[in-house]
């Protein structure tokens, strides 16, 4: 059950907002991810392997969240909600995935909540309605509330497959990153000065982890996920100078249509994309960094109308 009713005073001035480099973890990640089945047997024998991990609650956190996203898939039967159902099948909704974190931490010595609220994942498109149907965590380590989602950490769907794969992005995410895949239902666990409404958020650009994790910023001064031209459009990005930036248009049924124009201004990418007939399109962002091609990631999506 979603703890996010507990009464916690001054929590914005209590918010953590740091990035976290994860090759810090790395000994740790090895450690949660080698558990022997005994560890695994119960959440309290796991609870007591994990904690072993790191004297500090920074390390116990980390290895209950690499544990949780290495070794649970989500339930696509959704059948399993507690964190016991979870931990025994290795399988959970967002809500086992929360609340297995919960009770990992509070055995190791930390304070995790179970946040719940609307969500824009992997299944969203710009301009959609968000229901309130998803849950996370917040975690509280040497004194400041930190946020994060292992669900989304563990992987994704590709239309109805859920596809196992690791994503560091929300592990301890930047609240003013966080907020554009993830709104709680109590504003004050947005931990942002200025809070948004369930409005706001819907109307934010959909930027995904990928955005985030090479360090791209729109410049271009548009604000929303849905963008209306009159035939040509334009979208301009600071992109690190070792990045690659691949953009498709396609129609709304994820038919590719065609590759919009990409040129480089300097530290900067200009995309040009002409629509050739009125209509409704996707227009898709991925990045890379250039010497390593597979590991490319989801950037941003757009609804253009063109008209």
């Amino acid at each position: 059950m979603a703890q996010q009713h507990q009464v916690i005073l001054n929590l914005n001035a209590r918010a953590g907002n740091q990035r976290f480099d994860p090759s810090q973890f790395d000994e740790i990640d090895r450690y949660a991810l080698q558990a022997p089945a005994s560890a695994m047997e119960t959440i309290d024998t796991l609870a007591l392997y994990l904690s072993k991990s790191s004297p500090n609650e920074l390390g116990r956190v980390r290895a209950a969240w690499r544990w949780i996203t290495a070794t649970v898939s989500y339930d696509t039967d959704k059948k399993n909600y507690s964190a016991r159902e979870t931990l025994r099948d290795r399988k959970g909704t967002c809500q086992g995935y929360s609340e297995l974190f919960v009770e990992l931490a509070r055995r190791m010595g930390v304070r995790a909540i179970e946040i719940t609220g609307y969500t824009r994942g992997s299944a969203y498109n710009p301009g959609d309605r968000v229901a309130n149907n998803h849950a996370w965590n917040a975690v509280l380590i040497d004194g400041k509330w930190y946020l994060l989602d292992s669900t989304y950490g563990a992987g994704h769907f590709n239309g109805s497959r859920y596809v196992r794969e690791y994503r560091e992005h929300y592990f301890l995410t930047p609240p003013a990153e966080f907020i554009y895949t993830n709104l709680p239902e109590l504003r004050r666990w947005q931990l942002i000065p200025e809070k948004l409404s369930k409005k706001d958020f819907e109307g934010l650009p959909f930027y995904r982890h990928g955005y985030f994790q090479y360090g791209l910023r729109q410049l271009d001064g548009n604000k929303s996920n849905v963008i209306s031209c009159s035939g040509e459009l334009e979208l301009r990005f600071a992109v690190p100078g070792d990045l690659v930036l691949m953009v498709s248009v396609r129609d709304l049924s994820g038919k590719p249509l065609f590759r919009p124009t990409v040129t480089r201004e300097k530290e900067d990418l200009v995309i040009h994309a002409i629509f050739q007939k009125p209509g409704d399109y996707h227009l898709i962002g991925w990045v890379n960094p250039a010497e390593r091609p597979k590991d490319y990631a989801w950037a941003f999506t757009y609804l253009v109308r063109a008209r």
